[in-house]
Formats: C-alpha cells, structure tokens, sequence
C-alpha cells in the first residue's frame, strides 16, 4: 500500500468518479484505475462500485476513505515538519478561490505586517477543494465558501459581503427597483472565472434560486468583468465589503 494508491482512492472518493481524480492528479485514467485495482487486491475489498453516472463506496471504502484522508494529512505534516528548520521562517498556507484573490491583498498585508517571520502562500483553487485541500494538510486555512460538512474541519464565517448587480445607467435593470431573482435569466452575464462555480458568488446565487442564465460570458477577472458591465456590454454581480484600515478586518 502507498501513499500514492491512497491519494488516487480518496479522490477517486471525493470526486466521484476516476475521470475526475485522474484529472485532479494530471494524470491518466488507467493510472488512477491500477492504483485502486492494487488496493483493492491488498485488501480484498471492491473499495466502490458503479452507480448510474458516479459510484458508491462498499462499507470497507467508506471506513478506507477515512483513515485513508488521515494518513496523507499525516504524510504532509511530517513533509513540512522534515523541511522546517530553526530560526526559518513559519509559512502559513492559504487556500483561496478565484473572487476572494482578486480581494485579499488589504488582509494579507495587514496580517503579515504583524508577525515579519511569517511567510504567506496563496493558492487559488475551486471552492468545492477546499475541504480536500485541508483534510490532508494541503493547506492550512482556507477563505471562501463554506467547505461543507467535515469533522476535521473548523469553520468560521468571515467577511459578510453584499452581492450586488452591476450594470450600465442605460440597461433595463437600472430603471427597475424590485427585481425578482427569475428575472435575472434572461439577462447577458458578465462574470470572473470560473465559469460559473456553484460553491461561490454569482454561481452560487443562481444554483439557490434555480436560475438558468441563458448567456454568459466569461472574463479573466471580476475586475474586467464589472469594467465590462459598466460598459454596458451586459449586467455581472459582484461583492462589496467595507475594511477597516485599523485592523485589516471587514464590517
């Protein structure tokens, strides 16, 4: 059994699928396949079985799963407890998504300017990792959505923000002042990348209210975006908090 077998089961897993994991590691589905099929010979166990589109895991997959996760959260705490020397420099990992990175900075500063042995990382991933990211250690802390339900897991709410719709003086929204969520479908979105993720921001906010936008456009930022929108190219959400400069935290 290795490390390496582990990491392709937990997120063949979590994923649900061996396209996806394979995808995830940057590698081929018939690697992530032989690395199961070794397990699922050591143990004796099928580990998860095809249902409909996705899978399910037997009774021993589900418990593997778990003391699986454990073991390569242990495997990268002694990588990063090995490579950490006296008087080095403490590095914080720090998961973030697309929309909170292009926001951070103000709170990066202010908290690295308190402790100047801390080093910070930032690695923007989707919302929906963020749990994976931190059950094995991959990071330390995450900003973003929540990651969902995991006992390891402690969660916070953080930064409360106010969506809010962007649009040009001359679009139809401009003039309305009650609008219905259902209304939203039928207008040309602008969004930031990526492509409408379900975990956060504009995606979140259609998925709950079971909106199907009929077009969207995307951008390299939320930046460009809200530039866009006020061009008057289209309407984009986008999310307003006020910082206080004393502290670095948001109200």
């Amino acid at each position: 059994m290795t490390l390496a077998q582990l990491r392709s089961f937990v997120l063949v897993a979590t994923l649900g699928s061996v396209k996806a994991a394979a995808s995830e590691l940057e590698v081929t589905e018939p690697a992530v396949s032989v690395a199961v099929a070794a397990l699922r010979k050591e143990l004796g166990d099928e580990l998860f079985v095809r249902e409909g589109r996705g899978i399910a895991l037997t009774a021993g997959g589900r418990r593997l799963a778990a003391l699986a996760s454990e073991i390569l959260a242990l495997a990268e705490q002694a990588r990063r407890s090995v490579h950490q020397e006296p008087g080095q420099s403490r590095r914080i990992q720090i998961a973030v998504t697309d929309a909170v990175a292009e926001h951070i900075g103000p709170l990066v500063d202010a908290f690295s300017a308190r402790d100047e042995s801390l080093e910070l990382g930032i690695e923007t991933v989707a919302g929906a990792s963020f749990a994976d990211f931190l059950e094995h250690r991959r990071v330390d802390i995450a900003f973003g959505p929540h990651p969902g339900p995991a006992p390891s897991i402690a969660t916070v709410p953080f930064l409360r923000c106010q969506l809010v719709v962007v649009a040009a003086p001359g679009h139809p929204l401009a003039e309305e002042t009650d609008i219905l969520p259902q209304r939203l479908a039928s207008q040309h979105w602008l969004i930031g990348p990526p492509e409408l993720d379900h975990t956060t921001m504009t995606g979140l906010f259609f998925m709950r209210h079971g909106i199907e936008p009929k077009e969207v456009a995307a951008f390299t930022s939320e930046a460009a975006a809200i530039a866009a929108a006020t061009a008057g190219e289209g309407s984009c959400f986008r999310s307003r908090t006020r910082w206080s400069t004393r502290s670095g935290a948001a109200r």
